[in-house]
C-alpha cells in the first residue's frame, strides 16, 4: 500500500527528473511504497518527453492516496499541486553558469573552500 506520493517529472532531460528518479528508486529500495506521480498531467502524458524508466512505471501502478504524505519536487509555484494530508515541497535552482560575484559568494559560503574556478 502506498506510503508516500512523489509529484515530479521523470522523463524530461532536467536535473529535477534525473534526481527525482534516483530518489524514488532509492526510497523504493528501502521498502517504502512510494507512488511517483507526474507533476503536470496524467502519468501517460509525460511520455512525450521520453521514456519513463521501467522502475518508475512499475511504481506508478500503485494507488494514489490523499491520506499519506505527498512531496512536490519541482518549481515553487507548483506546490499548489500538492493535495496530501501532509504536504512537502522541495525546490532547487538549476543553472548552467554562475557570474563571477556568484562564484565568489558560493565558494566563500562553502564549508570546504575551493579556489579553483573550474569547479564552479
Amino acid at each position: 500500500m502506498t506510503q508516500i506520493v512523489w509529484h515530479a517529472t521523470f522523463a524530461s532531460p532536467t536535473g529535477y527528473s534525473s534526481s527525482s528518479r534516483a530518489i524514488v528508486v532509492g526510497l523504493a529500495a528501502t521498502g517504502l511504497a512510494v507512488r511517483p506521480l507526474y507533476l503536470f498531467d496524467a502519468d501517460d502524458a509525460e511520455r512525450v518527453y521520453g521514456a519513463v524508466p521501467p522502475a518508475i512505471h512499475a511504481l506508478q501502478q500503485l494507488p494514489i492516496r490523499l491520506d499519506v504524505p505527498q512531496v512536490v519536487y519541482g518549481r515553487g509555484e507548483l506546490f499548489c499541486k500538492n493535495s496530501g494530508s501532509y504536504r512537502i515541497g522541495f525546490t532547487m535552482l538549476e543553472t548552467d553558469r554562475l557570474f563571477a560575484h556568484q562564484r565568489v559568494a558560493a565558494s566563500s559560503a562553502s564549508p570546504t573552500r575551493n579556489t579553483s574556478s573550474s569547479v564552479l
